[in-house]
């Protein structure tokens, strides 16, 4: 076999070697997960939690596997990263200097994780618009609202959040009443209504509490 094809094999035994890699370390993520999950060591807003940081952990190893991959192919081609390493330093000095919003978004996005002010599958408003988490990154978070359109919000630009799924929410209804009607029939009704629902066998779970009227 001639240099050349050394080389090829060196650059497909790296390639393939940091593949493996990603997946057996997403696999791991996922399999602790699971177990935890399976255990029942974790409920409700942990579990939501620890999958939120399950996946944003794939992605870090995805990316610093990549990193080291994509070095050690430089290094077989004969480009000398002594020099790219050095310079690499340099310009992250600069890019910290100069993208401030950038690493203020990270200093959020790892508060937001760390606090658990909420989860990937909970329902928020922040930033103006509101709707269901679908990702949470250590830049951004995904919403989708209502219409099914997608807001990307940076972490940084999150200051207030309304976590409207939260352990629990409540649901507030104003109904309006003719004047002609028998107010105490109308409640009467209602009370009928929400007792049906609590011994229904698809809602019954999903509530709380009985219909509370106010006014």
């Amino acid at each position: 076999m001639n240099d050349y094809g050394i080389l090829v094999l060196r650059l497909l035994l790296v390639a393939g070697g940091a593949a493996l890699l990603i997946k057996a370390g997403r696999l791991s993520v996922n399999k602790i997960m699971d177990s935890l999950a399976k255990r029942e060591l974790l409920q409700g807003e942990r579990l939501k939690q620890t999958r939120t940081i399950g996946r944003i952990l794939n992605n870090v190893i995805s990316v610093a596997i990549g990193v080291v991959a994509a070095i050690i192919v430089l290094e077989q081609l004969g480009v000398n990263i002594g020099p790219i390493l050095a310079s690499a330093g340099i310009v992250g000095v600069a890019l910290g200097l100069g993208a401030q919003s950038l690493v203020k978004d990270l200093i959020n996005g790892m508060f937001i994780l760390l606090e658990n002010h909420f989860n990937v599958g909970d329902v928020i408003k922040t930033a103006g618009v509101a709707g269901l988490v679908e990702s949470i990154s250590l830049r951004a978070v995904t919403l989708r609202d209502l219409e099914g359109k997608v807001h990307i919000i940076p972490n940084g630009e999150i200051k207030v959040v309304t976590n409207m799924t939260k352990e629990w929410s409540r649901c507030v209804l104003d109904i309006g009443v003719a004047y002609k009607e028998d107010v105490d029939q109308v409640m009467r009704v209602l009370e009928e209504i929400s007792a049906e629902m609590c011994a229904d066998e698809n809602f019954k779970d999903l509530i709380l509490e009985p219909l509370e009227i106010l006014g």
